[in-house]
């Protein structure tokens, strides 16, 4: 049960590691377009193959890491179920903090960080 509380909190660290690289890769392209980009515009330019490579190699651990997580859930044994939930929620707890989050069409700001106020994109 320990050790499926700690594959659900890694979970949520993968998930957050994902965010993380998105966002940085998204940031990088921006900078090498040389454009100034206006709040909840649209970004220019692309990803670089090394960016793409590793954002894909990213979201195949995720996916198999979730699979296995679902598969344990399905097992429906009762403390299993709730290591997976209450795993899942302190990874969310550990890792909010992390993540860059962008905002809506709304202009309403789903977390900590605003990339609109940093440098690269004013």
């Amino acid at each position: 049960m320990i050790a499926v509380f700690f594959m659900a909190v890694i979970f949520e660290g993968i998930r957050t590691g994902r965010e993380i690289m998105a966002y940085r890769a998204t940031r990088r392209a921006v900078q090498s377009s040389g454009k100034q980009v206006a709040r909840n515009a649209a970004l220019p330019g692309r990803w670089s193959l090394m960016d793409t490579l590793a954002q894909t190699l990213a979201h195949m651990l995720f996916f198999t890491w979730s699979y296995f997580l679902m598969l344990i859930f399905m097992t429906f044994n009762a403390w299993l179920c709730i290591s997976v939930i209450l795993g899942i929620g302190t990874g969310y707890l550990i890792f909010i903090r992390f993540r860059p989050v962008f905002s809506n069409q709304q202009g309403t700001e789903q977390g900590l960080y605003h990339p609109a106020e940093d440098e690269c994109c004013v």
